[in-house]
């Protein structure tokens, strides 16, 4: 009996979206109630509007994030062709190539698509094998553990471009869904 009397008084809560259903969770950001369909899989705590609405909040930072770890590569990629030219020296010929990371690193700044990253990091991881086989050709060891740690900054990079294209996925998918 005392059951049914408190039903009387707290009403069941029902989904924002789908009024036929219970709500499983209260977002943590709006306060909608929202049922196991409208709750964010990622972040059970949020409906999937303030999920995406977060992940668009963060997209600046990991951008930036994507454009650093691109450009360290081409960066010490410049001043070593500078200081071989300060000697006397040719600058090397795939020294252009670099410009690529760049252009995309560029690009993403602008735009915000994961692709340029993709781009981006194919071509330093690319251009950093080459550089490891030359390295090798030339018996040059101590140049290896060089090209290992120019590696570390585009092989990060890939968590971003993965972050990236989740957020532009989502991002689909809800102007869809509206």
């Amino acid at each position: 009996m005392e059951r049914e009397f408190s039903t009387w008084f707290e009403p069941e809560a029902r989904c924002g979206s789908h009024p036929s259903r219970a709500a499983e969770v209260a977002c943590g950001r709006c306060g909608g109630f929202w049922c196991e369909l409208c709750v964010d899989r990622i972040e059970r705590t949020l409906c999937e509007p303030c999920a995406a609405a977060r992940m668009q909040e963060r997209l600046p930072t990991v951008v930036r994030g994507a454009v650093w770890k691109l450009m360290l590569a081409p960066a010490f990629a410049v001043t070593s062709a500078g200081l071989l030219t300060s000697r006397g020296m040719p600058p090397p010929a795939m020294l252009s190539v670099w410009l690529v990371p760049v252009a995309c690193a560029a690009l993403l700044l602008f735009t915000r698509r994961s692709a340029f990253a993709w781009v981006g990091v194919v071509v330093s991881v690319g251009l950093l094998g080459l550089q490891a086989v030359d390295a090798l050709d030339d018996e040059a060891w101590r140049r290896l553990s060089d090209v290992a740690m120019l590696s570390v900054a585009p092989l990060a990079a890939v968590i971003d471009c993965l972050r990236l294209g989740a957020t532009e996925r989502r991002m689909v998918l809800l102007l869809a869904s509206a």
